[in-house]
C-alpha cells in the first residue's frame, strides 16, 4: 500500500489498497503469514491477517535494508 511521506505508516489510500489485496489473498490457499516488524508492514499485515484469519510470524530479519549509497 501507499506509504506516508515519512515512510513509517500506510496512508488511508494504502489501507484501501491492502483491503482489496486481502480479498484476493483470501481466495488463495495461504497457510502462513510472515511480516517485517516495521510499522507500515505491521499495519499492512494486520489488515490481511484479519481477512484470512491466520497468525503472523513477525520477523526482524525481513526488515528492508536501505541500499542507497551517498
Amino acid at each position: 500500500g501507499e506509504k506516508t511521506k515519512d515512510g513509517h505508516h500506510i496512508t488511508e489510500r494504502g489501507k484501501e489498497q491492502v483491503k482489496l489485496l486481502a480479498k484476493r489473498l483470501k481466495k488463495l490457499n495461504i497457510d502462513k503469514i510472515f511480516s517485517s516488524t516495521r510499522n507500515r508492514c505491521k499495519e499492512t499485515t494486520e489488515i490481511i491477517r484479519k481477512s484470512i484469519k491466520l497468525p503472523v510470524n513477525w520477523e526482524d530479519a525481513l526488515i528492508e535494508v536501505d541500499t542507497k549509497r551517498s
